[in-house]
């Protein structure tokens, strides 16, 4: 397997799908000199959750410069096109770099994950019937059945717009198994109670994880994420 040397970036409680995009505000030295760098050797960015386990599984893509500052700050951002293992450490001063693996999705029968799809489908017509443009743009739908033929990719979509804890979604994105990552978002968008939202009129409470849809998401963390979308 095709091993890639990725430059990490720990960010609290981020977890980064395949298919987001990532907004950084990169201030501290050690950051600046990991952007410095991948953009002279093209190397991808890793957005891995602080504190987490040095095998765990993490999103990483293409860092592009939006903004570079004049007192040598940068504005950036990360598209997030895989998730990846570490398998070895090549640095750890001034930023962590490692060699990684892609973590791949177990192939299904043809008709489960057209079930699986349909399934997904269904339960977002339910959260945000009310936002045609939402359902069009990013689940699935015949236009999207052009852009991707995965149950994975369908569920990412989704993920851009329902909001799920830390780590709910680390149990997704470490998932191998198409089956496992619909029972794991089955359970944590299981509606207990139903409020009412500021924006969308949608705000689901399940024992373990609240989901809440609105217009834009945008997260502000003190360790420099801007947004997520």
């Amino acid at each position: 397997m095709l091993h890639q040397s990725i430059a990490l970036f720990p960010i609290q409680n981020a977890v980064c799908l395949p298919g987001h995009k990532v907004s950084l505000h990169v201030f501290e030295p050690r950051y600046i000199s990991l952007v410095r760098d991948c953009l002279v050797n093209k190397n991808w960015v890793g957005i891995c959750a602080s504190g987490s386990p040095k095998d765990a599984v993490f999103g990483a893509g293409p860092l592009k410069v939006i903004q570079k500052l004049s007192d040598g700050r940068f504005r950036v951002e990360v598209s997030i096109s895989d998730r990846f293992r570490i398998i070895q450490r090549t640095q750890d001063l001034p930023y962590a770099v490692g060699l990684a693996e892609a973590v791949k999705v177990e192939p299904i029968s043809p008709s489960l994950n057209i079930c699986l799809r349909q399934e997904l489908n269904a339960i977002c017509h339910r959260l945000i019937k009310d936002q045609p443009s939402l359902l069009s743009s990013y689940i699935f739908t015949e236009e999207s059945e052009k852009k991707s033929n995965s149950f994975f990719s369908d569920l990412c979509r989704a993920l851009k717009w329902i909001v799920l804890p830390p780590e709910v979604l680390q149990r997704i994105l470490e998932s191998t198994s198409p089956g496992l990552q619909m029972d794991i978002f089955r359970a944590a968008i299981a509606p207990k109670k139903l409020f009412g939202s500021k924006l969308f009129g949608n705000e689901i409470c399940s024992e373990n994880a609240k989901v809440l849809l609105f217009e834009k998401k945008s997260k502000r963390v003190p360790d420099g994420l801007l947004s997520t979308q």
